[in-house]
């Protein structure tokens, strides 16, 4: 009886588990589909898509489901973050899914259509609102709100400028402004800070205009202090917002005459901001894209001002150039503004502009405002920006903080001359910049900005080094030789050094223990090879790394180095790079096979011993290669050995990109050719290195009176505190008067 009870037991169990398990296989199950397919960020204003198109739901029984939305939370005219209620029912089963939605700001309005308006004294003003409309993403049109301020301050019987403003407020309180000028005058005429001079046009480009087209008639006239005197076109530069173009009334849209109102002004320079710092090409000068973060708002604006648009703070901006070639501004998915010519970013409260799209040791966080034009199918951005802020991020960039206040303050004001020399040089003025911000100008925040750089450009505020009366080139490098170069031996074209530059003359600096000069004879490779070998002597650059320096090169491997790197320079520099032909040497394309290398030796040297000409001897030619940086070209990716008052002797390998300088001199040890050399750079005016030993018992005026011959030091802030005119009827007449 007991076995069947247990038997019994056994099959009621496994007959319990058999329905246990079916009942369990059978519960209903509910799987939503599709609910990747469902957006969660949705402007303001906008309706949301038919969800019941997007999400199904299913069941593990294929049974019938039924499903409902629920939105009862959600404010589609509201920013803020909602959620929305999904039931699926169906027999024997219910589920629910949440869905968590951002309705986001859709844009601010747009003004457009607005201009300055240029009308002759006594007469009525024109219908302001002629073409003007608001437009807002989420409203419609709301040109109906717009308000006109500063009429009232507006005389047409007083000739002069008077600055009104069109305002439009959303009912969700978000504004939008545009400020232009009315100007009364009898002669039309336009101010405005220039942007460009298109010398090949003819033609320039002024903010809150458009471009302006002058001839070889046109005059140019400067008045300060009431006293009026004629110049030339070369003294308009870049970046003067104290300009008046006045137009000829018989030929609309050509200036007859432009006027600068006072003295020049250095507030402000204007600065390409490379893709990349290596400026090697193209693609790294130009951009493809731009993208712009900033904490502050930035307020967009076309060159002639007849489109803004503000952006909050902290949204990405995107810069792309269409298939138009129009730059195209996106926040978002929305564009924003497309402009042909110039659109300008300006931080609503002097904030910094952060560039995401490039690579910079700093945070690429920008002062001043960003502007970006078409450029072929690129883009180029200029950052226009005050000096002394531009300053703080050359300063640090170029030498380190740890050099010392007066070598750093030297710095400052050779950095801040330089900055201003290049101002009235007009190198860049086709393309709307005086420099740019690699080596090729200096370098521009590749570095943060710190406390010892700052205070050395605030002890040294506004102040530049001049010679009789002029600007100097304030050309400065990492380290020097025991000796400076002549400038016109370091930059000359062709074959031949051009005129001496009187302030950045050659100099000898390094002495004996006892104080004496040394002396070395640039005629006799012997003595130079001498001096250059010597390591142990009195100069300020004796504790930096590159004092002295020494390469080795296998003669027989030599050739395919230089088979590669004369094609290179004869490409960049034709002139430069010759070769002997019959008696004479001339520029020729560098053959195919320049032949095994012979000898290497310095043919013409300058002064403080620099290297002009390197001659290069082959089985099959001669080469001779000018200009110092040329021949530093000549060897790339090399090793050096570097030695200094620390090191006395060569220490451990290193490997350098091309030969620090072209200080040196050269040794024969059968196959192997040896350059011993001191210094990194061109040479010319102030050592780096040299400062920063100086600036420990010399002051910054003694420092750059040390490199710099024959100079004297003022202060451009000067120029910006003098009185300008700012009334068009008043220039007008003096310029008559002057005529008469």
């Amino acid at each position: 009886m007991t076995q069947i009870m247990k038997i019994f037991k056994k099959g009621f169990l496994i007959v319990l588990l058999a329905f246990l398990v079916l009942v369990g296989c059978s519960k209903v199950k509910i799987t939503f589909v599709g609910l990747e397919n469902v957006e969660t960020e949705y402007q303001v204003g906008a309706e949301l898509p038919d969800l019941s198109k997007i999400v199904t739901a299913k069941t593990n029984t294929d049974a019938e489901v039924e499903l409902s939305f629920d939105y009862s939370g959600v404010n589609m005219n509201e920013v803020g973050e909602y959620e929305i209620i999904i039931t699926a029912t169906t027999t024997g089963a219910t589920a629910t899914q949440k869905i968590q939605i951002k309705v986001v700001e859709s844009g601010n309005p747009v003004i457009s259509g607005t201009k300055d308006w240029i009308i002759e004294p006594g007469t009525n003003l024109p219908d302001l609102m002629a073409g003007v409309t608001a437009y807002d993403p989420i409203e419609g049109d709301i040109t109906d709100k717009i308000e006109i301020q500063g009429l009232d301050k507006v005389d047409v019987n007083t000739p002069g400028t008077y600055n009104i403003t069109y305002f439009v407020e959303t009912t969700r309180g978000i504004i939008a402004f545009e400020s232009v000028k009315i100007i009364i005058i009898d002669n039309e005429a336009y101010t405005g800070k220039l942007l460009r001079i298109d010398p090949l046009n003819r033609r320039f480009l002024v903010e809150g205009v458009g471009y302006l087209n002058y001839t070889l008639t046109t005059k140019y006239y400067q008045i300060i202090d009431g006293e009026v005197k004629e110049i030339t076109f070369d003294d308009i530069v870049l970046g003067l917002d104290n300009v008046y173009y006045f137009i000829n009334p018989e030929k609309p849209g050509i200036v007859e005459y432009a006027v600068i109102d006072g003295n020049y002004s250095y507030e402000n320079i204007r600065v390409r901001i490379n893709k990349s710092v290596s400026v090697s090409g193209d693609n790294d000068t130009y951009h493809s894209s731009i993208r712009l973060l900033s904490s502050d708002n930035i307020i967009l604006k076309n060159v002639d001002h007849s489109k803004s648009y503000e952006v909050a703070k902290n949204q990405e901006i995107l810069v792309t150039i269409d298939s138009q070639k129009n730059v195209e501004v996106k926040v978002g998915s929305t564009v924003v503004m497309k402009d042909a010519t110039l659109i300008t970013f300006n931080p609503k409260n002097n904030g910094l502009i952060q560039v995401l799209s490039i690579s910079r040791g700093s945070s690429r966080l920008y002062p001043g405002r960003l502007e970006v034009s078409p450029a072929g199918n690129l883009l180029l951005l200029v950052n226009d920006v005050p000096l002394e802020e531009y300053l703080k991020y050359v300063v640090p960039s170029e030498m380190s903080s740890s050099f010392g206040l007066e070598a750093l303050k030297a710095q400052a004001v050779a950095a801040r001359t330089y900055a201003v020399n290049d101002i009235h040089a007009k190198g860049y003025i086709s393309d709307g910049y005086h420099v740019d911000d690699s080596v090729m100008s200096q370098v521009y925040n590749n570095t943060n900005p710190n406390a010892n750089s700052n205070n050395a450009i605030l002890a040294t505020k506004g102040i530049v080094a001049t010679h009789n009366g002029k600007f100097i080139r304030a050309n400065f490098y990492s380290t020097g030789s025991g000796a400076t170069a002549n400038s016109h031996e370091v930059w000359f074209d062709g074959d031949t050094p051009g005129e001496p530059v009187p302030y950045l003359t050659s100099r000898v600096y390094a002495k004996d223990f006892n104080g004496n000069v040394l002396q070395f004879d640039i005629n006799d490779e012997n003595s130079m090879l001498s001096y250059f070998k010597l390591i142990d002597f009195d100069s300020p650059d004796r504790s930096s790394e590159y004092h002295r320096w020494k390469t080795e090169f296998n003669i027989s491997q030599l050739k395919t180095a230089l088979q590669e790197s004369l094609s290179s320079r004869y490409s960049a520099k034709p002139t430069q790079v010759l070769t002997k032909s019959g008696d004479e040497f001339k520029s020729l394309p560098i053959p195919s096979d320049i032949g095994n290398i012979v000898d290497i030796n310095a043919k013409q040297r300058g002064g403080g011993g620099l290297i002009i000409c390197l001659e290069i001897k082959t089985t099959t030619h001669t080469f001779n290669i000018y200009g110092e940086y040329n021949i530093r070209m000549l060897f790339r990716n090399i090793t050096l050995y570097c030695s200094n008052i620390n090191y006395p002797q060569y220490n451990s390998p290193k490997s350098f990109s091309l030969l620090p300088s072209g200080f040196f001199a050269i040794e024969k040890v059968g196959n192997t050719i040896i350059f011993y050399g001191g210094g990194w750079g061109h040479g010319v005016g102030m050592s780096q290195y040299g400062a920063r030993e100086l600036g420990k018992y010399l002051s910054y005026d003694a420092i750059l009176k040390f490199y710099y011959t024959d100079i004297e030091l003022t202060n451009v802030d000067k120029y910006s505190q003098e009185t300008r005119i700012e009334d068009y009827e008043v220039i007008k007449q003096l310029i008559e008067n002057y005529l008469s």
